[in-house]
């Protein structure tokens, strides 16, 4: 998850949160969800699921053959993090490292690999009118946001944060999920795709996601989010959402997440080399 809102009502030990997962149906919602992508995406899944995985959790340096199931789309991605092409994504985990011991460990950052990052920013772009501006509201989610260009993202795009470390750029707004509805009226109904990772996954901190999403979106607007498999139900609910067969590497969370969009994206239909088949 990328960022928090400190004093939360979400807040939990990480002990706390294995225990709640431990107590959730994993297995059922992971069958539900394996046929649910089996209807989706038909022979391609089934292609995918095949093949052998190469090497999941490794890096862009990873061997072994060819067998991932990824595209020739993705084989640039990796060719473009191996050679160090990807600036601004670079620029940005440079700049704002994981801190889970110091002052801000209390904002439960954790960053996307950088291939993931990319690989959710080409979906994006995918995913807006060619052109026309983009309008997409990150919330939650400044790796992102700070991967695009300053072309793409001024002026329709907005990154929404509780962090104020990027309060300087003129896309970032202030945001505390303890406060959904506080979002500048401007705001309201403006964008055509909002793209979500909360801090926490408990559903209280979704259920806040959720209503601040539904004020962002303008009609007919698409929902991307990140979060565990085990709230699959729950998000189906509140914003009409399926998980994907690529899931991101988020290099230091214990657990794995999966990404939830409310449309069917062929971008997101393959295996991520870096983690491997469910």
């Amino acid at each position: 998850a990328e960022m928090a809102a400190a004093e939360s009502g979400c807040d939990m030990s990480e002990a706390e949160l294995l225990a709640m997962l431990r107590g959730i149906d994993a297995d059922k919602i992971k069958a539900r969800t394996e046929q649910e992508l089996e209807d989706k995406y038909g022979d391609s899944l089934t292609k995918v699921k095949a093949e052998p995985a190469s090497g999941g959790g490794g890096g862009s340096g990873g061997g072994g053959d060819d067998s991932s199931g990824r595209s020739g789309a993705d084989d640039s991605l990796l060719a473009a993090v191996a050679s160090a092409e990807l600036s601004s994504t670079d620029a940005f985990l440079k700049s704002a490292p994981e801190d889970h011991t110091g002052s801000k460990s209390d904002l439960n950052q954790y960053w996307y690999s950088s291939f993931s990052i990319q690989k959710l920013v080409e979906e994006v772009r995918n995913e807006c009118s060619p052109g026309q501006p983009m309008r997409v509201c990150f919330v939650s989610t400044p790796s992102l946001f700070f991967s695009l260009s300053l072309e793409e993202r001024r002026p329709h795009c907005t990154v929404l944060d509780f962090d104020k470390q990027w309060e300087s750029d003129p896309g970032f707004h202030f945001y505390d999920f303890n406060h959904p509805e506080a979002l500048c009226e401007s705001l309201h109904h403006r964008f055509d795709m909002v793209v979500i990772d909360p801090p926490f996954v408990q559903e209280a901190c979704w259920r806040a996601y959720a209503t601040s999403a539904k004020l962002l979106l303008a009609p007919g607007g698409k929902v991307l989010l990140t979060t565990i498999l085990e709230n699959a139900e729950l998000l189906e609910q509140l914003l009409g959402v399926k998980p994907n067969v690529f899931r991101p590497s988020i290099p230091n969370l214990v657990y794995q997440y999966h990404i939830f969009t409310s449309y069917e994206s062929t971008g997101l239909s393959v295996v991520n080399p870096e983690v491997g088949e469910l």
